[in-house]
């Protein structure tokens, strides 16, 4: 399936990466516990980081509409659901896969010089098997199944929708009002049902976020923004109600609303935010992001192992804030270095493997 004529969203690219930055610095931002604790007194806009995985849900409805809708639309052939399984799968799974295998490498590395600790904490035979079929965020109760890299389970969530968007854009065959008006609808009621029970069905909260991301495409093909004031008013609004509703810790209802008005509003390219995010460090940002999801976990975790030995010795020789300061950049530093390195030479080279081998 050849999507070539498709025009990348820049601004989207590159808001995914704002977005992955965002949630490792949701993850980091204690390693040194007091300024963790004075940030969090300050604004709440980083301790409700974790609402940035919400934002990757409604980005990838919104960009599988864009790029395949049409061509399900025009015609719904099971080769063309089997070539977009098999770039979905070429797309998520050789990262996945490597960066699963580096978790388990630097745990058995940390506990096997523990005799006093009997295997690895928390990597039992389900959780392996879950995590190598990409289905450890499917548990009915709660995310058991998903201790190894943890933030590989929300890809795994992902993966439940891309199993079932044929299929939902099938739908969109009918009368696309009625459609879009079903799909928004499911999605506020499932938003509801997950942030009404908290740490649930977690696949609900993806598919929400990303049928939330279907609807917003929907009305953007219906009506454009195309006109940069326009645009950029939107885009002001959009931002500054995330900014806002998470500084205040707000309500998510008006997190989500605020994420779905910023992709809605820089579709198009256009506008004062979507000229800023398609400067180069925001693209760059947007090109490793997928990478610096998945690796930050892995040197969060060896921070914790091995933090102390690295660190420990600078705490009596210089300041406490000069040395959070270089814990903080040191990991960004590492974070940045790996995830290049894996973009490189392990996405891009095993996706195209990948596709070349199962098309």
């Amino acid at each position: 399936m050849d999507n070539r004529y498709r025009k990348t969203i820049v601004s989207h690219h590159s808001l995914r990466g704002v977005a992955a930055v965002l949630v490792v610095f949701f993850h980091i931002r204690e390693i040194s516990y007091d300024k963790g604790v004075a940030l969090d007194s300050v604004t709440s806009f980083f301790s409700m980081g974790y609402l940035w995985v919400d934002f990757f849900f409604i980005l990838s409805g919104y960009i599988l509409s864009y790029v395949y809708a049409s061509l399900f639309l025009l015609d719904y052939k099971s080769n063309l659901i089997k070539s977009f399984y098999v770039a979905r799968f070429s797309r998520v799974y050789p990262l996945h896969f490597f960066t699963l295998i580096l978790y388990l490498f630097l745990e058995w590395s940390f506990y096997s010089n523990r005799p006093e600790v009997v295997g690895m904490p928390g990597v039992s035979f389900e959780s392996l098997v879950a995590s190598l079929l990409l289905i450890q965020g499917w548990s009915l109760s709660d995310l058991t199944l998903a201790p190894l890299n943890s933030p590989a389970w929300s890809i795994s969530t992902e993966m439940a929708c891309y199993l079932l968007f044929p299929f939902i854009i099938k739908w969109l065959r009918f009368n696309i009002f009625f459609v879009g008006m079903i799909v928004v609808s499911l999605s506020v009621a499932l938003y509801l049902i997950y942030y009404g029970e908290k740490d649930g069905f977690v696949v609900i909260r993806c598919f929400a976020g990303f049928m939330l991301g279907i609807f917003i495409f929907i009305v953007y093909k219906e009506m454009p923004v195309t006109d940069y004031r326009v645009a950029t008013s939107l885009q002001l609004i959009g931002g500054s109600g995330v900014l806002f509703a998470m500084h205040f810790s707000l309500s998510h209802s008006l997190v989500i609303a605020s994420f779905g008005l910023l992709l809605y509003s820089t579709a198009s390219d256009c506008g004062f935010l979507a000229k800023l995010l398609n400067t180069r460090i925001f693209v760059l940002l947007g090109t490793l992001s997928y990478s610096i999801y998945l690796n930050h976990w892995i040197i969060y975790k060896a921070y914790l192992f091995y933090g102390v030995y690295v660190f420990g010795a600078l705490s009596s020789n210089y300041s406490p804030m000069n040395v959070s300061i270089l814990k903080y950049f040191s990991l960004m530093f590492v974070i940045f270095v790996l995830s290049f390195i894996t973009y490189r030479y392990i996405e891009i080279p095993a996706q195209k493997y990948l596709k070349r081998t199962l098309q």
